[in-house]
């Protein structure tokens, strides 16, 4: 069995997740790994006529099950492709997307994630155990079937033409958080969101893609005051997020009431339960 050197990332930069599940067209470069035990034994797979197949190397291994889901099934978490373990081959895992219409694909097929499944093994409400964009590098050898995509922050992949038959490999160094991880509750939060500005008595602070520290209220409950800026779109809410050895992870609080407007001021409340998982609400304020 032949092996091959395979970029394992081992960077420290933060995932940064914004407020919206999906869109950006335009392609982002993949970044430059470090190697860590760069000598892995790859799986030769043969593709699958008028399909795509994904062979993944997760360093880790996995603590719950992983799946593929996209703009090509409507996003829906509840019906993700699932991947399997390669036979063989430690913590290689392979999934075959079939596609419909695979003469109909001339540029590219829609954007795609993977995800775990949350802690208790059912299928997460949200996208809070996606894949940690920054540590996902799809093979050279892959490089004409697959590219990542700006993701409102962070990055899904997208599929080319060459990708139909064929078998794309990748690695996936890391998540966005760690569904097998007790946190327990937060000591301290931020949160993060594209379409709000900090409010302040003196002067608004434009703070898009930028964390915020909440105001601890005690008892795991944090809170924080913005004004909504929806010049990026009126889908609104928060990345919650928690500093776990080294890193920020995070999880996803969509608001889902009445709309806001420009202008308003809401105040956020988060209460902890697993690190950045637990309760939101969302209060606007009077003038």
């Amino acid at each position: 069995m032949k092996k091959v050197f395979l970029a394992i990332m081992a960077i420290a930069t933060i995932a940064m997740v914004g407020c919206k599940k999906n869109g950006g067209d335009e392609p982002t470069p993949t970044p430059t790994p470090t190697p860590v035990d760069p000598v892995v034994e790859v799986p030769e797979l043969d593709g699958t006529a008028g399909a795509i197949t994904i062979a993944a190397y997760i360093p880790d291994g996995i603590c719950q099950d992983v799946f593929l889901e996209g703009a090509y099934q409507g996003w829906d978490l509840a019906t993700g492709t699932k991947f399997e373990p390669i036979e063989g081959f430690a913590n290689w895992y392979q999934a075959v997307i079939a596609v419909a219409d695979p003469e109909g694909v001339t540029e590219y097929m829609g954007h795609c994630k993977m995800y775990l499944n949350d802690e208790e093994g059912n299928v997460p409400g949200d996208w809070s155990s996606q894949w940690n964009s920054s540590k996902v590098v799809i093979a050279e050898e892959s490089a004409s079937m697959a590219a990542l995509v700006d993701d409102q922050g962070q990055q899904a992949m997208e599929f080319y033409p060459d990708a139909i038959g064929a078998v794309i490999y990748l690695t996936v160094g890391g998540w966005q958080s760690k569904p097998c991880v007790n946190y327990g509750v937060a000591a301290a939060l931020k949160i993060k969101c594209a379409n709000i500005t900090v409010y302040d008595e003196a002067e608004d602070k434009d703070m898009n893609w930028q964390w915020v520290d909440m105001i601890a209220e005690g008892n795991g409950v944090f809170s924080y005051v913005v004004t909504i800026d929806l010049a990026n779109g009126d889908n609104f809410g928060f990345n919650t997020g928690y500093e776990y050895e080294g890193e920020i992870v995070e999880a996803w609080n969509a608001y889902e009431g009445e709309p806001f407007v420009d202008g308003d001021k809401v105040k956020y409340t988060f209460t902890s339960t697993n690190g950045p998982k637990g309760v939101a609400t969302f209060e606007k304020l009077a003038e």
